[in-house]
């Protein structure tokens, strides 16, 4: 089989949730000079998979710019 035979395969990152036990957005704490979100939405980038799907859930507009210029759908 060749590689453009290949099945498209996607990847949903999720990053809704309250984070209510640790009084703030774990989705925004710092990571390696950014914020977890972004490094894991680059390193979901980075990979071949497609369509890249972005779950915020009720933090949506606090999350968002944190994709900014990445090839999500929300």
């Amino acid at each position: 089989m060749h590689h453009d035979q290949l099945a498209t395969v996607g990847l949903i990152l999720l990053a809704a949730g309250s984070s209510s036990r640790l009084a703030r957005p774990k989705q925004l704490l710092p990571y390696q000079g950014q914020t977890l979100l972004r490094h894991a939405a680059e390193v979901a980038a980075a990979s071949p998979c497609r369509p890249l799907v972005l779950v915020t859930g009720a933090l949506h507009d606090e999350l968002l710019p944190e994709i900014d210029g990445l090839p999500f759908h929300v």
